[in-house]
C-alpha cells in the first residue's frame, strides 16, 4: 500500500476513496477510526492519509489530480442557492435573551444587580442590535442588491 494523498479530515478523504472506487481503484483511509472516534488527532497525526496498492498508484494520483483542477466538473454550474437574509432569526434570538433567562439559566437581575458577565452581554447585544438595523436599512436601501 502507498499513500496517494493526505487530506485535512477524514471526510473529504472518504470522498476521495468513493471517487477512486467509483473508478475501479481500491482506496483505503488509513486513519479512519483515529479521525472519528478523536476528531482532534486528525492534526496531530498528519492529516487523514489515502493509501492504494503499488500498481493503482499511478492512476489513482492521476485522477485525484483532474478532479481537483475540475476535469470532472459538469456544465451546470453551482446548484447553491444564495443565501437569503432572514432577519427573524435574530428576532427571535434577541427576544429569547430579553424576555427570557439569559446566560446559563440565571435572570439578568438575578440578586438585583448586573454582573459582568451579563453587562457584556446586553453591550453585545446592543452593538449587534444597531448592526442588524443597519443591515435591514442597506437591504431595505437596495445595498444588497434585488430580494
Amino acid at each position: 500500500m502507498r499513500e496517494i494523498a493526505r487530506f485535512v479530515d477524514v471526510y473529504e478523504a472518504e470522498v476521495a476513496a468513493s471517487f477512486l472506487a467509483a473508478n475501479g481503484i481500491h482506496a483505503f483511509v488509513a486513519e479512519r477510526t483515529v479521525a472519528t472516534m478523536q476528531p482532534l488527532l486528525q492534526t496531530a497525526v498528519g492529516g487523514v492519509r489515502l493509501l492504494t496498492s503499488d500498481d493503482d498508484e499511478k492512476t489513482a494520483t492521476e485522477l485525484l489530480q483532474m478532479a481537483r483542477a475540475g476535469a470532472f466538473a459538469g456544465p451546470q454550474g453551482d446548484d447553491i442557492k444564495p443565501r437569503v437574509f432572514r432577519p427573524i432569526t435574530l428576532v427571535i434570538a434577541l427576544t429569547a435573551l430579553i424576555v427570557g433567562q439569559g446566560y446559563g439559566g440565571q435572570p439578568f437581575m438575578a440578586q438585583g444587580r448586573l454582573s459582568l458577565l451579563h453587562l457584556s452581554g446586553l453591550v453585545l447585544l446592543g452593538v449587534a442590535l444597531v448592526v442588524w438595523i443597519a443591515s435591514i436599512a442597506a437591504w431595505l436601501g437596495g445595498a444588497f442588491g434585488p430580494a
